[in-house]
């Protein structure tokens, strides 16, 4: 499927729950730092919520599900479970995100990372390597 000539631009959210409630909600902010992406983010801030001294989450990492718009980025996905979180979801696959909002920056850094040839002399070739799944 080709991008749309205008597509939408993606913002890109994540939020932190537990039943009912949710406890973070953030979005990127890319002006303040290019790693500020909205999971990265939300993480941030809910532990920032609690870190006065004396004070106690509420709430721990693994009792909370992490929800995110787009599926995490390497960066995000490597926030997501240091800090803890083991039950998340997202609407959106880095294809979707290609396809339909015309952003291939997730798929060209998995090619870029995942993608590569093997020592010389096995055989793969380049129709094969982009074969290959990420």
């Amino acid at each position: 499927m080709p991008a749309p000539a205008n597509p939408p631009i993606p913002v890109e959210q994540a939020h932190i729950c537990k039943p009912k409630a949710a406890i973070t909600v953030a979005t990127n902010d890319e002006r303040a730092s290019p790693l500020l992406h909205g999971e990265i983010n939300c993480i941030h801030q809910f532990f920032a919520s609690s870190s006065s001294p004396g004070t106690s989450r509420p709430v721990a990492p693994g009792d909370c599900v992490f929800l995110a718009t787009d599926e995490p980025c390497s960066q995000c996905l490597s926030g997501i479970a240091c800090a803890g979180f083991d039950n998340f979801f997202h609407l959106f696959t880095h294809e979707d995100s290609r396809d339909l909002f015309a952003v291939p920056h997730d798929i060209r850094i998995l090619e870029e990372v995942f993608r590569v040839h093997v020592a010389e002399g096995v055989g793969e070739n380049d129709a094969a390597l982009a074969r290959r799944p990420l």
